[in-house]
């Protein structure tokens, strides 16, 4: 045992010994992994009894290491099938399947390179060790879900940024195949965004009547008006927050480094956070102008006839109309959509349902769909103020198009997750 992973089970073993008394009893154990959500199995805590040399049924700091790195050695073991002493992406991905998780080779190679610090494609048990020595008991399952926990899905909401890149990936394959997966996405929802601003501006959010005057009074091209210029902002906005994301994250520990389990997430919903308010802050004329657009399809003007006219009326402030609800509501929806993305699959494996695309998906889209009620209030506030300036009435007001915004939540959700992966997929060949 090296000292990093000597130090570091120190720490973990101070915070488990609840009472201060440099023992750690089994209930306390019990006590921690609960608050995790993961239940001690009766191996495990045979194990526990083994390790206790003296007959306390108490482990010191020695005997707490020689079980914790029992443990740590058998969950390892059990993933490298083939005894090499290393796990491959073969082996990971192995031992997913096993567990019913599908996980296509793209992330397997992401996942397996947060751990692999010497980055020579495989990981060794000392790598192995320092990535998930957090864990107040391990096992294969609970390796697995901390393992996979920073697999993200983008659902369609241009509150949050559409592309935060993964620990070790290219950021311009990231950018690349995740923009383009936002265009098609937000191109084939273009109508139910049109119907969601409408509701968001004049109060009423009735879909089938909506929709029928929209063809009837503009043709079906009005289903689409403002889309180019959503489009249009997808990449420059990706591109920005991945240009801050990868600037500020060195700084931070998002490697999986971290003593506190929780940490790694956190720091990535923060640094996703100001990564997601620089790039709205630069690119937020395009949005107010797109929200113009899809209102006003009989304003012929430009992109930059409209920036020039806005500008010479209300000046700079006239272009950042709204901008304050925006950057209000970043922050709180991805913590928000992390959060419940995290416990909702976490619990769904829980109670014995399979891990698989599907179930992640609708975790997913349910995540999202809690994280846009939380900040819709303030979608709406920024949409008036975009439009029209004017307050809603009531309180029902503020919540107008949320209906619209489910539906538009699941193909959003599918649609980016099949376009990015078939794309990444062909790029990785």
């Amino acid at each position: 045992m090296n000292e990093k992973v000597k130090d570091k089970l120190l720490s973990l073993f101070n915070k488990l010994d609840k009472d201060g008394s440099g023992n750690i009893s089994l209930e306390e154990l019990s006590l921690a992994c609960s608050d995790l959500s993961i239940k001690l199995t009766e191996d495990e805590k045979r194990r526990f009894l083994r390790a206790d040399s003296s007959g306390d049924r108490l482990l010191d700091f020695e005997e707490f290491c020689s079980f914790y790195t029992q443990s740590l050695q058998g969950v390892f073991d059990n993933i490298d099938k083939d005894k090499s002493g290393e796990i491959s992406v073969a082996e990971l991905e192995d031992a997913f399947k096993r567990l019913g998780q599908s996980v296509n080779g793209r992330e397997l190679k992401a996942l397996l390179a947060q751990v692999d610090k010497d980055k020579n494609g495989r990981v060794d048990f000392n790598e192995f060790s320092e990535y998930f020595i957090s864990l107040p008991s391990p096992s294969v399952r609970a390796v697995l879900e901390q393992w996979s926990s920073g697999l993200s899905v983008d659902v369609g909401s241009d509150l949050a940024p559409p592309v935060i890149p993964p620990p070790s990936m290219k950021i311009g394959l990231t950018l690349f195949a995740g923009g383009t997966a936002g265009i098609v996405s937000r191109t084939a929802t273009a109508p139910l965004e049109k119907i969601k601003i409408l509701a968001q501006t004049n109060g009423e959010a009735r879909l089938v009547s909506t929709f029928n005057n929209i063809i009837k009074m503009e043709t079906w091209r009005g289903l689409y008006a403002g889309n180019g210029l959503n489009c249009l902002r997808v990449l420059p906005f990706s591109g920005l927050v991945c240009l801050a994301y990868a600037n500020i994250a060195q700084y931070f520990p998002l490697d999986g480094t971290s003593d506190n389990v929780k940490v790694n997430t956190m720091v990535r919903m923060g640094v996703g956070a100001f990564a997601g308010c620089f790039a709205t802050i630069l690119t937020h004329p395009i949005d107010l102008i797109r929200a113009q657009v899809t209102i006003d399809t009989a304003n012929k003007h430009s992109l930059a006839q409209r920036i020039r006219i806005i500008y010479q009326q209300e000046q700079l402030r006239g272009l950042y109309k709204g901008l304050g609800p925006t950057l209000l509501a970043i922050a709180p929806f991805i913590a928000v959509q992390q959060a419940s993305y995290d416990l909702l699959k976490h619990k769904a494996t829980l109670h014995g349902l399979t891990p698989s695309p599907m179930l992640f998906l609708t975790c997913g889209a349910l995540a999202g769909a809690t994280a846009q009620t939380a900040v819709y209030p303030l979608d709406v506030i920024r949409r008036r103020l975009q439009v029209s300036g004017a307050a809603a009435r009531s309180l029902r007001e503020l919540f107008s198009g949320l209906s619209v915004t489910y539906l538009k939540i699941m193909p959003s959700v599918a649609i980016s997750l099949l376009v990015r992966d078939a794309l990444l997929g062909r790029l990785k060949k």
